[in-house]
């Protein structure tokens, strides 16, 4: 096979099966939120803790009491200003040693599940594009990889991450050793040591790019994965050379169009164009290039964007007729947080003013704000979806959180302006979300029976397209929420508040 077919056999197939594969994508996407949920549980109960044990009461009497303008002249830190003291004592005093166990062992566990969900995102999309290359249907393949290749992924995550604290361990404790004798010495090996390091870090990525690839394709174990990497290094350079153009073209190209996004006002959009496009189409080439073959046959399996949109909201009116308890669960915990947030917040009696010019929280020009707003929703819907699979878990805490924000809001905020400002826009936005929750709940329960042996693979996958389905259809509502609150919400709001 010539390079030039691996390069063409990437875009080829994210064309022909972008609906067996994308779905996968968006599950390796929910991995931080995934991670997120032993975090959020420990923070909740550190929170629940200093409550009930009345600590928090005198750190938000110190803050209400605090003259938060800045320190006295003279004082740049602030140490000799009482009431600056009394905050300090009483943030202080809420770091009880139950609250610090409880946030390392919620970081820790964070960073156990972080792994072992990107292990899990990893097999399931290359996977799905080996089979995809190979001709097969990627969805199954994806899911059925899971359970085949999560832990060698795993188990290259944490060498990757081995590599580099060594390296930089080395690095560091290079530049000390000679600092604490010659200052310049050890500053001119630092500067050695990043320029040196630049390379370094490249080959590390391409030796364990390739790894992941060989991983799938050869069915190998984590160590003889890095041996056959090593390997097609001295076989076939040239591979390493064209992922090595193409992983540059594309930190260049995405470089630029961040900054492009950014001036725009749309730079959320880009995390979509990396999540759907750039990441497909950089594993279809490493893949290709490792298999050292084009795409197989790869015959369409969708009807183009306007028929996928249709479908979308069709799935979406389906999923909401047959599955009435998942949506009320959602509802429930969306409801629920809120009521946590509203009872945390308003005994403390804070509330926030009206902005000065409701008309213009926007600004002039709110195309950039609906963009951002509409990309956000969605991605923060399709994590919650995704990572239901784990237990239905994450999307609890996902729809835990958006809740409490929304009961803080309402604590801090007259129900005049917390209607003029967020009615609008939250009577679509809201029920979206619930539905995502829903649907995240929904795929708890698949997961769950996936784990115990009592769905087949081909099932899950169905389950995981139709989801995918359905968030398709949630994009339109989440499209038009957002075009409401960026044009019409601030329109309302001063019409109302004045």
């Amino acid at each position: 096979m010539s390079l030039d077919d691996a390069i063409r056999a990437a875009p080829r197939l994210l064309r022909a099966r972008a609906g067996g594969l994308l779905p996968l994508y968006l599950l390796a996407a929910s991995a931080p939120g995934v991670a997120r949920t032993p975090l959020v549980v420990a923070v909740a109960l550190a929170a629940a803790h200093v409550a009930t044990t009345g600590r928090l009461d005198p750190a938000v009497a110190a803050l209400r009491d605090a003259d938060l303008g800045g320190p006295p002249d003279g004082d740049p830190f602030g140490s000799g200003d009482p009431a600056g003291e009394a905050v300090t004592e009483a943030v202080t005093g809420l770091l009880t040693p139950t609250v610090v166990a409880l946030v390392v062992v919620g970081v820790v566990a964070a960073v156990t599940v972080l792994v072992l969900a990107r292990a899990v995102g990893s097999a399931a999309t290359l996977a799905a594009v080996t089979a995809g290359l190979r001709g097969e249907a990627p969805l199954v393949a994806g899911v059925r990889g899971v359970p085949e290749y999560w832990r060698p992924f795993a188990a290259l995550t944490l060498a990757r991450a081995g590599v580099y604290l060594a390296l930089g361990g080395l690095l560091v404790g290079v530049v000390a050793v000679a600092g604490s004798v010659v200052a310049a010495v050890g500053a001119a090996l630092a500067v050695v040591g990043v320029l040196v390091a630049l390379p370094v870090v490249v080959a590390v990525e391409l030796l364990f790019a390739f790894a992941g690839s060989a991983v799938v394709v050869d069915d190998a174990g984590a160590a003889g994965a890095l041996r056959r990497a090593a390997g097609l290094a001295r076989e076939r350079p040239g591979v390493y050379a064209v992922l090595l153009a193409a992983g540059g073209a594309a930190v260049v190209g995405v470089g630029v169009v961040t900054g492009v996004a950014a001036a725009a006002g749309v730079g959320r959009a880009v995390a979509l164009l990396v999540t759907l496009v750039v990441l497909p189409l950089f594993d279809g080439l490493r893949v290709a290039l490792y298999a050292d073959r084009g795409a197989g046959r790869v015959d369409s399996a969708g009807d183009g964007p306007a028929a996928a949109v249709r479908d979308g909201l069709v799935a979406l009116g389906r999923f909401l007729r047959e599955h009435p308890g998942a949506n009320a669960g959602g509802a429930a915990l969306l409801g629920a947080g809120a009521a946590a947030g509203w009872a945390l917040v308003a005994p403390y009696g804070v509330t926030l003013g009206r902005p000065d010019d409701v008309g213009r929280v926007f600004g002039s020009v709110a195309v950039g704000p609906f963009v951002n707003i509409a990309a956000n929703n969605w991605l923060v819907a399709a994590s919650a979806v995704y990572g239901g699979l784990a237990g239905g878990l994450p999307t609890a805490a996902a729809l835990g959180i958006n809740g409490v924000l929304v009961g803080a809001v309402v604590a801090t905020t007259d129900r005049l302006t917390f209607l003029a400002l967020v009615g609008p826009h939250g009577v679509i936005e809201l029920p979206a979300i619930a539905v995502a929750g829903g649907l995240g709940l929904h795929l708890g329960r698949v997961g769950l029976d996936a784990v115990r042996g009592r769905r087949s693979a081909a099932a899950v996958a169905e389950t995981v397209r139709r989801a995918f389905r359905v968030l398709v259809g949630l994009a339109v509502v989440f499209v038009v929420a957002a075009a409401v609150e960026a044009f019409v919400t601030p329109a309302v709001a001063a019409a109302v508040l004045g």
